[in-house]
């Protein structure tokens, strides 16, 4: 496994982009942070990454989002079978784009698409629920969120509106609009409201917005998905969210945002994409954002292998990522994607 190049110390002081590959995919990465005591009381912080891997679910942790290191003595290959695939309720096959939270209480909370079946297709994927007492491991299926339509991409978001009420969203993804029967509504991104346990859906999925109904010019594919949305007030969102086919070389990222509440209406940003291929990157897409100990905040995303033999063996890779305010407006850009040495998160 390759690590990173970085300088060791208790924390790594500076790293180059990719800061994991290994010799099998690593798409979707969604990271969490965890702050647990030692025995002295004093608090350490864990960062959890969660993949979508051809065995199924990867799983990762770090002390400092450079260093990452398989969970479980038998690999992360060991750790999607043994603590996933004996709850067959939860799917067998095809596990896409994991999601975790951390609930008030402790609980880990685990939003996943899958299929029942290795002959089922993506359009067979279902939404599901699973829950564990801790972040590696453990996860027990809870419930299926739809039973009669594909989705993909889940992110969970807890949203403070107007009102001071705690309400509870997950945001999640169609196929390609090319893959979408007609029956089941346009192709993109989609929301529903949760339940306050965060196993079911007490609304109905909700239409954002897509490639078809909100086209831009750099989309050519008919795929808007992987959303991550961040809260800024009590009205104002930002949605992340990646265009084209995974595997195309115009993968990358763009971002809409909403002055009205989590379910929009939401507005592509005209400068988009925010991240696209550059020398030595092919393909960054599918981010997570995390925040050092100095307020920065980090886009976690992967990027294709550039040996086109190992094109679908995705790597991790990890840039800055800042929110701006001008006029009124608002929006987000991403420093990169980068490749060369740069100062590693600040970690505590």
């Amino acid at each position: 496994m390759n690590l990173g190049q970085v300088e060791h110390n208790t924390r790594a002081k500076s790293f180059f982009n990719p800061v994991l590959t290994v010799n099998q995919t690593l798409g979707d990465p969604h990271v969490i942070r965890t702050t647990r005591k030692d025995v002295y009381g004093n608090p350490i912080t864990t960062f959890y990454m969660y993949t979508t891997a051809h065995w199924g679910i990867g799983c990762y942790s770090s002390h400092d989002l450079v260093n990452w290191t398989a969970v479980g003595t038998s690999g992360p290959n060991q750790w999607c079978y043994d603590q996933l695939y004996d709850q067959r309720c939860l799917g067998t096959h095809f596990f896409w784009a994991p999601a975790i939270t951390e609930t008030a209480n402790g609980e880990f909370v685990m939003f996943v698409s899958s299929t029942m079946d290795e002959k089922d297709g993506f359009n067979d994927a279902r939404l599901r629920v699973a829950k564990s007492c801790r972040p590696d491991g453990g996860f027990k299926f809870v419930n299926t969120l739809v039973t009669d339509r594909a989705f993909i991409d889940p992110f969970y978001m807890q949203v403070i509106d107007s009102q001071c009420n705690t309400r509870h969203f997950l945001y999640f993804a169609t196929m390609a609009d090319f893959d979408v029967p007609k029956e089941h509504g346009p192709a993109g991104i989609y929301a529903a409201e949760l339940s306050d346990d965060l196993s079911r859906f007490i609304s109905a999925p909700m239409y954002l917005f897509g490639p078809n109904t909100h086209p831009e010019s750099w989309v050519t594919q008919g795929v808007n998905e992987a959303p991550w949305v961040l809260q800024l007030s009590a009205t104002d969102f930002i949605m992340v969210y990646s265009g084209n086919l995974f595997n195309a070389s115009n993968y990358g990222l763009g971002y809409a945002v909403s002055t009205t509440g989590p379910l929009g209406p939401y507005r592509k940003a005209v400068e988009n994409p925010i991240l696209k291929n550059a020398a030595g990157v092919v393909s960054p897409g599918h981010n997570s954002f995390v925040t050092d100990d100095e307020g920065q905040l980090w886009c976690v995303y992967h990027v294709d292998n550039p040996d086109a033999s190992k094109k679908e063996a995705r790597m991790v890779a990890l840039d800055r990522a800042h929110v701006w305010h001008e006029n009124r407006q608002f929006g987000i850009a991403i420093r990169g994607p980068t490749v060369g040495k740069q100062q590693a998160p600040k970690i505590v």
